[in-house]
């Protein structure tokens, strides 16, 4: 499953000054490395690393390299506007390794200047104690439904080892374990997870398994799910294309909802950017939005939209337009 870190825009942003590569390099990724501290083997890990734009040019990432063969990486979107963000997710795995394990990303930018950077990942992976699967993955859940996902964890050592509790700092995870198995020096857990989801979007997040183990108590399982929401729009962000000053366009969004729904209103209008759509409640919506590109304006232009609906407990729907005019 691809985990996609979604671009975020924050609006119409222009440097006032252009920063060369050597001055906005810190500000592109500002943190460089990460650890993981102690984790169980076969745990698959994950950071996110933020990659912002400072420039008054599209950022472009042109690869990102793996330092080894059990480290991957997911990146958002390979071009950054001005002002805007993405990240690129460290994935390591610790199926085949016990011990410290080092490993890292090599990134590297080829517009607006040709850079590279360097982010370090690590880990201390206990042999004694391995999870399976990897990872609590929930998947795709709704906004509002429940999901519930079972790992096992596998402990050979002390015969008297006992996982004591299982913490979530996030109130929409619980967990609990419950002892499956004990023969000797093998014990066997299953710790069952329940997600109920409040907000929508892309969740990670860690349970904390805790143990009796004076050594090192505590091990970290990584929760993934994808948090949908009732309401649904596509796309999210709009390509306008190539204008000339002076030209109009038009292009559609379409909203989409699990019940019949009203479109309240649409904010972000101005005498350049329009949107318009039904009054009708129903599934879905097609919202027209329109661009009349001014006389004098020039290079990348960028503008959001906020739909309000009445469906309740639903946030505001972001819709975000990029155009390029020029002569």
């Amino acid at each position: 499953m691809r985990y996609v870190c979604g671009l975020v825009l924050a609006g119409c942003l222009t440097l006032a000054t252009p920063l060369s590569a050597q001055q906005g390099i810190d500000s592109v990724i500002k943190e460089r490395s990460y650890n993981f501290g102690v984790v169980a083997r076969n745990a698959k890990l994950r950071h996110s690393f933020e990659v912002t734009n400072p420039y008054d040019q599209p950022l472009h990432i042109a690869e990102v390299k793996p330092g080894c063969g059990c480290t991957a990486a997911v990146v958002g979107a390979t071009t950054i506007p001005p002002g805007g963000k993405t990240y690129i997710e460290g994935i390591l795995n610790t199926r085949n390794f016990t011990g410290v394990k080092n490993s890292g990303l090599t990134v590297t930018f080829d517009q607006p200047y040709s850079m590279q950077v360097s982010l370090g990942i690590s880990a201390f992976i206990r042999g004694d104690v391995v999870i399976d699967p990897e990872q609590i993955d929930f998947g795709a859940v709704t906004r509002g439904k429940t999901a519930t996902q079972a790992i096992t964890v596998a402990y050979a050592g002390r015969s008297d080892w006992r996982i004591e509790r299982v913490v979530s700092a996030n109130p929409a995870i619980r967990a609990e374990a419950r002892e499956i198995r004990r023969e000797g020096d093998r014990i066997d857990y299953q710790v069952v997870a329940t997600l109920e989801p409040t907000s929508a979007g892309y969740l990670k997040d860690i349970v904390t398994i805790v143990t009796n183990d004076t050594g090192t108590r505590t091990v970290p399982v990584t929760v993934l799910a994808q948090i949908q929401s009732n309401l649904t729009l596509s796309p999210t962000m709009l390509s306008l294309g190539n204008l000339t000053p002076g030209q109009t366009i038009e292009r559609k969004l379409v909203v989409r909802g699990n019940q019949p729904f009203k479109i309240v209103r649409i904010d972000g209008q101005t005498e350049d950017w329009s949107a318009e759509s039904s009054e009708d409640s129903k599934t879905l919506h097609v919202v027209t939005i329109r661009y009349k590109a001014a006389d004098a304006a020039e290079g990348t232009v960028q503008h959001r939209f906020r739909i309000v609906t009445d469906l309740k407990g639903e946030s505001p729907l972001d819709a975000f337009a990029v155009a390029k005019v020029g002569s």
